[in-house]
């Protein structure tokens, strides 16, 4: 049976398809809430779905995304970490806060399980999603999600190039697609919707070389 959540996601946006009154102004169009199946979503979307569902009024915009790193410590986060940071806390996992969520208009045809793919894909790969945080609000529990959240570490095209950069190899957005388009390097190992995702590891034989010896051979 499907697992059906109402997030807030969306944001009101002046009707741009309707009369302007005298002063020459547009209606509003109000956000609905979305219905959202999180079986229907990647763990890391899914687990990004389960924290708005913690914000008050299960608005996104309520609350910030609280991520940990899985080897990081906070004092290897921080500059001058005995200045901020009591002795107890120097060696617990690095956190931070995620809140730059893209517009989403009231009136946009993007389902609203895409948009929360595309966003969880912003979040940076190496970090887990682990629940909602708001100012004054109640320490939140894990979401269920937020384990399956770290392993799920696909990288958008952008970040592909990101994590290229990050290792000596720059590449712009127009080599990478040809160097695809005639296997000169690795295809997207899996689609979400439109968007073509890579796994690290692929990244990885890509840049050392070991990617050629299993790649197959060009048609």
């Amino acid at each position: 049976m499907p697992t059906i959540v109402k997030l807030l996601l969306r944001q009101d946006c002046a009707d741009a398809d309707a009369e302007p009154d005298m002063d020459g102004r547009y209606p509003w169009i109000t956000a609905r809430p979305d219905e959202v199946d999180l079986d229907q979503l990647t763990p890391r979307a899914r687990a990004l779905a389960e924290c708005v569902a913690q914000m008050p009024g299960s608005n996104s915009r309520a609350g910030e995304i609280l991520c940990r790193h899985p080897s990081l410590t906070r004092h290897e986060m921080i500059s001058s970490p005995e200045v901020w940071l009591r002795p107890e806390q120097m060696d617990q996992p690095a956190q931070m806060g995620w809140a730059r969520w893209d517009a989403y208009r009231a009136d946009s045809d993007v389902t609203a399980a895409e948009y929360l793919e595309r966003q969880a894909r912003k979040i940076p790969h190496d970090w887990a999603i682990i629940s909602a945080r708001w100012w004054l609000g109640p320490q939140q529990q894990p979401v269920p999600s937020s384990a399956a959240s770290a392993n799920d570490r696909y990288l958008t095209r952008d970040q592909v190039l990101d994590y290229m950069r990050e290792r000596g190899r720059d590449i712009s957005v127009r080599t990478w697609s040809g160097y695809t388009a005639r296997n000169q390097a690795p295809k997207a190992d899996r689609h979400i919707g439109r968007t073509p995702l890579w796994r690290p590891e692929t990244i990885d034989a890509f840049l050392d070389g070991t990617w050629r010896t299993t790649a197959p051979a060009s048609a």
